[in-house]
């Protein structure tokens, strides 16, 4: 990736807050930006959360897979195992022994 594509990056996180008056928000982004260069030059981030940064690039983030007992959002299916141990523990009977 180029240092134009960088700068051109950075320059629209800036126009993207160039309405911002209020000195305490101004505070807040110039302190996350400070954050975020620091992290960066100091290579505390990984290749993935660098180029998150940059959500048109040519770089392509692996697909997900989804697991047999998933559904599409990565959330877990009820199981019959899961809904006898559900059943189970939060059987009225169990409910009123800890009331």
């Amino acid at each position: 990736m180029a240092g134009l594509q960088f700068r051109q990056r950075v320059r629209q996180e800036f126009e993207k807050h160039k309405d911002v008056r209020d000195p305490q928000i101004i505070d807040v982004l110039l302190l996350k930006g400070r954050n975020e260069l620091t992290e960066t030059l100091n290579q505390w981030k990984m290749h993935d959360h660098v180029f998150r940064f940059f959500p048109n690039s040519t770089y392509a983030q692996p697909q997900r897979k989804v697991r047999p007992d998933e559904d599409d959002s990565g959330r877990g299916k009820h199981s019959e195992f899961l809904a006898r141990f559900y059943e189970g523990n939060f059987s009225k009977e169990r409910l009123e022994n800890y009331s």
